[in-house]
């Protein structure tokens, strides 16, 4: 079907989004193709503003998948909770949508940093990281954090070998997602 048409980039906050953009950008998505949606600050739960938004833009992507290449990419902090757990209350949203659950093989992209993408940033930078610790926002410097983790996983897919002693284990299912979306987006 050739280049993505559209690709929905919905996230929790401006680390979120800048980690998106330039990982889109990177993959050859011209910035025009993307929708961007970020919660709003001072809005509540980031990572509910994504759950509950995510049956409507997967909706969307279904409808318009019959006429054009589109995809969905979610950024979402697992905070306490696992990335399964979080795939699945979404999975629970569209089935009280009445919709069916997130299919493999569907162009819905799920980046889920256990704790926060903070972890995912500073293991980037060459810091030793574990997913319990909730690691410090980069104020002001989201867009630099975003490069050296964008960097770091271009390198890491050019190696696919590296992917399993990848750690933390969030960034390294993630790693997966970001490999499927890549080969999407060719």
């Amino acid at each position: 079907m050739g280049r993505p048409s559209s690709i929905v980039l919905i996230c929790e906050d401006t680390q979120h989004e800048a980690f998106g953009l330039q990982l889109l950008q990177k993959l050859g998505v011209g910035s025009r193709a993307v929708r961007l949606h970020t919660a709003p600050s001072g809005g509540g739960s980031g990572q509910q503003y994504v759950l509950n938004n995510a049956p409507k833009h997967i909706s969307s992507i279904r409808w318009r998948n019959s006429m054009a290449k589109s995809a969905l990419v979610m950024i979402a902090d697992c905070d306490s909770r696992e990335p399964q757990d979080l795939r699945k209350l979404v999975n629970n949203n569209l089935a009280a949508d009445e919709l069916a659950p997130i299919s493999v093989t569907e162009p819905v992209f799920c980046l889920l940093p256990n704790r926060n993408i903070e972890t995912w940033c500073e293991w980037a930078s060459g810091s030793a990281v574990d997913e319990e610790n909730a690691y410090p926002k980069q104020s002001k410097k989201e867009s630099e954090a975003a490069n050296r983790l964008v960097q770091r996983i271009m390198q890491i897919l050019q190696n696919p070998t590296e992917i399993d002693d990848v750690e933390p284990a969030s960034l390294r299912r993630a790693l997966e997602e970001i490999r499927r979306l890549r080969d999407w987006c060719r």
